[in-house]
C-alpha cells in the first residue's frame, strides 16, 4: 500500500552537515526535526493564496524519533484509520493520493509545486481536499481539515526500527501511536495549521532518558534523539509559507484569464450535516410558511462570547454616519420598521450573556436598481468577545444556485418566456424560535431609545441563508409535484436565486405554468412581483400592480429589464449590453487597467472578440514587468486610451433571445475553433430547420 520515496531525499543536491544533535535549535518543540519537508508554491491559476516558501535543511548523525499518531479520517459517516506525522515545522497539511482516492472527499483543483532544498521540485499538487479528522478516544470531536494531495509523503518512520532495549523504561502513557517504534509509512502529514486544535496541555521530558512527550487529542506523542552512538543519518526540513501582499489582485487576474470549467459538485461532511439537519427539523407553520433551524456545527454547545457591546458601538457609529444623509437615514429606518410591522422581528429584553448573538447592520444603496435601491445588510461575521462570530459556528451548506450560463441557454430555446421575482424571499422563511436568539439586533424604537430585537426570519448576511432559502424552494418543488407538475419543474430547474426564469413553447402552456406557479408559491407565503414576459398575452391574468411596470411591452423604453445580469429588451426580444462607465484618469497603471477590464460582464462569451483585446493588452503590460502602481509608458497608455474609446460601441450589440427552436424542429450543432500565436477562440452554432 505504501511507496518509499527515501531515495528522492537522498538525491537532494546539497546537505549541510552539522555536528552533534540537530534538534537542539528547537528543543521546546518535540516535532521540529523531520525528514519529509515540503514547500508549496502555487501558480496564479490556483484558487488559493500564492505562497512563497523558504526551505531549511540539516543533517544529524543520530537517530531521531518524530511525533506520530493514529488518527481517524472522517467522511460521510465513515472513519478511515490513518497514520499521521505531527509536525509544527510545516505550515500546511498533506495527504497521500492513495488514501485520498479511498475516502473520495470534496476537493478544489489547484496547480501547485512541491519542492525541497534549492527549490528542487519533487512533486506537484493538483488537488486541495476537505475532510474531518477525529480521535478514537474522543468520538464526538471532529476537526475540519484542508490538505494538499501528493502522490507520496515521507518514507517509513521512524527511519530505522528502535530496539526494545531502549524502550524498557517507557512510561505507562496512553500513546497516540502504540507502534511508534516500528518503522512504517505515513498516511497524513499534520502541519501547524491545525496544531492548536490537536495539542493538549500535558508535557513530559526525559522519557526513556532522552524523549519528550506531548499530550494530544489522539494520546501522547513522543519525539527526540534515540541513541547517541547511532550512525544513522536523518535529514530534516522545515517549511515557511508567506502570503503575497497582492493576493486579491492575483486572484482577480486568475479569474479574468482562466477558461470556464464545467461546474463540478461533490458532497462534503459539512454538506451532509446541513442536509440531515434540514430534513429532520424543517416544518411548515399554520399559514404554510416554512420554519427552519440554523445548521450549527455543534448544536449542543454553541461557542460564542459576548456581542452586544460591539453591536451597540457599531450601531451608534453607523447612526452618526447616516446623520449626514437624512433622506437615506429615513429610508433605512423605514426598512427596519417594516421588519417590525410585518412580524419579521420582535422586541426582546436586553441580554449580555453568551446564549445570544447580536448582528451589527448597515445600509447598502444601489442607485441603478429599478426596485429595491436600499438594502440592509446584517454582519454575522462580526467576532464576539471570544473571537468567534455566528458564521464561524454555522455550516454554510452546499451551493444550490444554478449555473448562470446554463440558465441563459435555457431561456433561448423556448418561444415564450416570463420572469418574476419572489419578493423578500429570505424574509418569507421563518427561523425556529430556539435559534432566533442568535439573530438579535439593536435599533431605536419610536421613542428614540435603543432597544433589542430578534429577527424571526432567514437573514441576509448569515452564511447559511442562501442554502436555506434555495433548499426550501427545492422542498416546495418536491411537495407540489403531484398536484402542480409544471410549477414543480420551474421551481426545480428554472430558478436563479429569487428570480423565476420560466419558459414555454406555446402561449397556452405559459399561461398554465404561471397559474400553477403562483398557486404553489402562494401556498408557502412567497409573493411573486415584477412580472415581465415577451408577449402581452402571457401576462393577461397578472394584476397590473404586480408587473415590473404598468406599461410594460407598450413602449420600447418601458420594455427593458435587467435579467441574469444583462439587459433584455422584451418588445424586440433581444439581449443587449450597457457599457461600463469609463473613468478618465491623468495617468493609468496596471491596477487601473485590470479594474476597468474586470467590469466587462460576459457570461455567455458574446463579448469575447472585444474582451480578448483587453486580455492581450494585459499580457503586454505583464511582459514589460511593470508594478501594479507604475504609470504605463506612453505607447501603452495611448493604446489603452484608444481601446477605452471603443467601449460605447458595446451598446450597439444585439443578441436575439429566441433561437427559433420548437419541439418538432430538426436541430444540429456545429462547432468551430482556431488559434493564432496570440489567442485562440471557439464558437458553437445551432442550425434549426
Amino acid at each position: 500500500m505504501w511507496t518509499d520515496v527515501e531515495a528522492e531525499y537522498k538525491a537532494c543536491p546539497v546537505q549541510l552537515q552539522l555536528q552533534g544533535q540537530a534538534s537542539h535549535a528547537s528543543a521546546s518543540c518535540p516535532s521540529c526535526i523531520r525528514r519529509d519537508g515540503f514547500d508549496i508554491r502555487q501558480t496564479p491559476s490556483s484558487s488559493k493564496s500564492q505562497p512563497n516558501v523558504q526551505s531549511y535543511f540539516a543533517s544529524s548523525t543520530s537517530t531521531v524519533l518524530l511525533s506520530t499518531a493514529l488518527i481517524n479520517i472522517c467522511h460521510l459517516g465513515t472513519n478511515f484509520r490513518a497514520r499521521a506525522l505531527i509536525d509544527s515545522g510545516s505550515e500546511a497539511t498533506f495527504i497521500t493520493e492513495r488514501l485520498f482516492n479511498i475516502i473520495k472527499p470534496p476537493f478544489e483543483a489547484i496547480q501547485a509545486q512541491v519542492a525541497g532544498l534549492n527549490q528542487t521540485v519533487v512533486a506537484k499538487a493538483q488537488r486541495h481536499g476537505h475532510f474531518m479528522i477525529g480521535a478514537a478516544s474522543r468520538p464526538g470531536l471532529k476537526i475540519e481539515t484542508v490538505a494538499y494531495v501528493l502522490p507520496q509523503l515521507a518514507g517509513n518512520l521512524p527511519s530505522y526500527p528502535i530496539s526494545q532495549h531502549f524502550l524498557d523504561k517507557l512510561s505507562n502513557l496512553p500513546l497516540a501511536d502504540p507502534s511508534f517504534h516500528r518503522s512504517s509509512q505515513i498516511d497524513v502529514h499534520l502541519g501547524a495549521d491545525i496544531l492548536p486544535s490537536i495539542l493538549l496541555s500535558g508535557f513530559r521530558s526525559d522519557i526513556c532518558g532522552s524523549l519528550l512527550g506531548q499530550e494530544t487529542i489522539f494520546g501522547w506523542v513522543l519525539s527526540g534523539p534515540v541513541s547517541a552512538d547511532s550512525t544513522r543519518t536523518v535529514s530534516a526540513f522545515t517549511t515557511k509559507l508567506s502570503l503575497d501582499s497582492d493576493v486579491r489582485l492575483e486572484k482577480l487576474l486568475t479569474k479574468f484569464w482562466e477558461v470556464e470549467d464545467l461546474p463540478g459538485r461533490s458532497t462534503s461532511e459539512s454538506d451532509y450535516v446541513c442536509e440531515e439537519n434540514f430534513r429532520k427539523t424543517t416544518k411548515r407553520g399554520p399559514d404554510g410558511r416554512y420554519i427552519v433551524t440554523l445548521p450549527f456545527k455543534c448544536p449542543e454547545n454553541v461557542d460564542l462570547g459576548h456581542s452586544r457591546c460591539a453591536a451597540q458601538a457599531q450601531f451608534l457609529k453607523n447612526e452618526r454616519r447616516l446623520q449626514r444623509n437624512l433622506p437615506l437615514k429615513e429610508q433605512y429606518d423605514a426598512v427596519i420598521q417594516e421588519y417590525l410591522e410585518l412580524g419579521h422581528m420582535t422586541a426582546v429584553t436586553p441580554s449580555h450573556d453568551t446564549g445570544h448573538y447580536y448582528l451589527p447592520h448597515h445600509v447598502v444603496f444601489k442607485p441603478d436598481s429599478t426596485t429595491t435601491k436600499l438594502r440592509v445588510v446584517f454582519n454575522a461575521s462580526s467576532p464576539s468577545s471570544n473571537g468567534k462570530s455566528l458564521n464561524d459556528t454555522l455550516h454554510s451548506g452546499p451551493v444550490l444556485q444554478s449555473d448562470l450560463t446554463t440558465q441563459i441557454l435555457r431561456w433561448r430555446v423556448f418561444r415564450y418566456i416570463f420572469n418574476a421575482d419572489i419578493s423578500n424571499m429570505y424574509r418569507q422563511i421563518q427561523v425556529s424560535s430556539q435559534h432566533t436568539p442568535y439573530q438579535r439586533i439593536l435599533f431605536r424604537d419610536r421613542n428614540g431609545d435603543v432597544c433589542d430585537y430578534e429577527l424571526a426570519t432567514v437573514t441576509f448576511g448569515v452564511n447559511c441563508a442562501p442554502y436555506l432559502a434555495l433548499r426550501v424552494i427545492k422542498q416546495l418543488a418536491q411537495e407540489v409535484r403531484p398536484q402542480l407538475p409544471m410549477a414543480s419543474d420551474i421551481l426545480e430547474s428554472y430558478m436563479y436565486v429569487d428570480d423565476v426564469l420560466a419558459v414555454a413553447h406555446t402561449q397556452s402552456q405559459a399561461i398554465s405554468a404561471i397559474s400553477e406557479l403562483r398557486k404553489a408559491l402562494d401556498s408557502a407565503g412567497f409573493p411573486l412581483r415584477k412580472w415581465t414576459a415577451n408577449h402581452k398575452g402571457v401576462l393577461r391574468d397578472i394584476p397590473v400592480d404586480h408587473l415590473l411596470r404598468a406599461d410594460f411591452l407598450e413602449l420600447d423604453e418601458s420594455s427593458i429589464a435587467k435579467t441574469l445580469g444583462m439587459r433584455w429588451q422584451a418588445s424586440a426580444d433581444e439581449f443587449f449590453f450597457a457599457p461600463p462607465e469609463v473613468l478618465q484618469r491623468e495617468s493609468c497603471t496596471k491596477r487601473n487597467v485590470l479594474s476597468q477590464i474586470a467590469q466587462l460582464f460576459n457570461p455567455a462569451g458574446w463579448l469575447a472578440p472585444f474582451v480578448i483585446q483587453a486580455k492581450m493588452f494585459m499580457q503586454e503590460i505583464w511582459l514589460r514587468e511593470l508594478g501594479w502602481d507604475d504609470v504605463l509608458p506612453s505607447d501603452l497608455s495611448h493604446t489603452w486610451e484608444t481601446f477605452l474609446k471603443s467601449f460605447p460601441a458595446i451598446q450597439d450589440i444585439r443578441i436575439p433571445r429566441w433561437l427559433h427552436v420548437c419541439p418538432m424542429a430538426k436541430v444540429q450543432i456545429h462547432g468551430f475553433c482556431d488559434a493564432s500565436q496570440r489567442a485562440y477562440g471557439a464558437a458553437i452554432y445551432i442550425r434549426v430547420e
